[in-house]
């Protein structure tokens, strides 16, 4: 599973090229799906434990499964063999030859992309950094320009994964739990939910600066901070008995998980823009792997060599 895991978005990402942008966009809404659609099938199953009190005693007990294992497997089976006929379908020679004129009506158009500001620039028409057709920069600064934006696209892609991929599912059980289970529960499930709702924003929402793209990762950074924070002060943090501290925590892990779903998703149509798109969607799958590599690698030691971060009992 991990091996599949690890090279998915490495391999698809550039298979993605050779359709419409705006593929890449499902593309990650499915990708948000596929978390989703598991966890709606586990609340309808039931699992989960609950916590009550017995002689004056909070105890955990288990919950009651409206379907096994092998039932929730089967179901999980069956999205697979949807999903493998999604593929199957999308490269039928007809949708091929479809896709093929998509792309190519994309890579004749130009399309607008981050700029480096300039003065008196308002009237300029902005075109992708990466496409062959601009003719707003001097040609023999164009490679390097070209190499630094790829460069600062990929580092902005790596550093979203770390965070989204590494990071936060480390901490936000440590975080979450010392309110409530069903605080901790509330925030994966809408999490899971807005993910791949936020991945249609770029169908509508372009952002075409790249200053605002490093404001937007920024921000995301110092809500995954702010959830490292609760999480070390686990098992006690503040508000812990309050009710208003258990909605600023689901409030920031999800607004963590939105914008970061939001960022990744519009980095990538980004670098599916204009020629050349397939070796730089390669480049993008691999700084997500590399991305969600060093995420994990840096959470690991803290957790399971130091504990630096301490699990509130399931029942306080």
């Amino acid at each position: 599973m991990a091996l599949v895991n690890g090279t998915s978005n490495v391999l698809f990402m550039p298979y993605m090229a050779t359709f419409h942008a705006s593929y890449l966009t499902a593309y990650f809404v499915g990708m948000g799906l596929s978390s989703l659609f598991p966890s709606v099938v586990s609340i309808l199953q039931g699992s989960g434990n609950d916590c009550v009190v017995v002689n004056g005693t909070s105890m955990q007990t288990n919950g009651i499964l409206h379907f096994g294992v092998t039932e929730f497997n089967f179901i999980m089976l069956i999205w697979m063999l949807i999903a493998t006929g999604a593929f199957v379908y999308l490269n039928l020679p007809m949708n091929a030859a479809i896709a093929e004129e998509g792309k190519l009506s994309t890579d004749q158009s130009p399309t607008k992309s981050p700029q480096i500001d300039e003065p008196n620039s308002s009237n300029v028409t902005e075109f992708n950094p990466f496409s062959q057709n601009s003719e707003t920069r001097i040609a023999e600064d164009r490679p390097q320009v070209d190499k630094l934006r790829l460069g600062l696209f990929l580092f902005l892609m790596a550093a979203v994964n770390a965070q989204m991929n590494g990071i936060v599912p480390s901490v936000q059980s440590y975080a979450s739990l010392p309110f409530s289970q069903k605080t901790y529960h509330l925030g994966l499930t809408l999490s899971n939910i807005v993910s791949p709702i936020v991945c249609f924003l770029p169908l509508f929402v372009k952002i075409i600066r790249l200053s605002v793209l490093i404001s937007l990762t920024l921000i995301s950074t110092v809500l995954t901070g702010l959830i490292i924070a609760f999480a070390a002060m686990s098992p006690t943090p503040v508000l812990q008995f309050s009710t208003w501290g258990s909605v600023l925590i689901i409030i920031i892990t999800v607004c963590s998980v939105a914008l970061n779903s939001f960022l990744r998703t519009i980095l990538a149509t980004i670098l599916g823009d204009g020629a050349d798109n397939e070796t730089r969607l390669f480049w993008g799958g691999v700084f997500i792997q590399i991305g969600s590599f060093l995420g994990s690698v840096a959470m690991f030691p803290l957790i399971n060599i130091f504990h630096l971060f301490v699990s509130a009992p399931p029942c306080p």
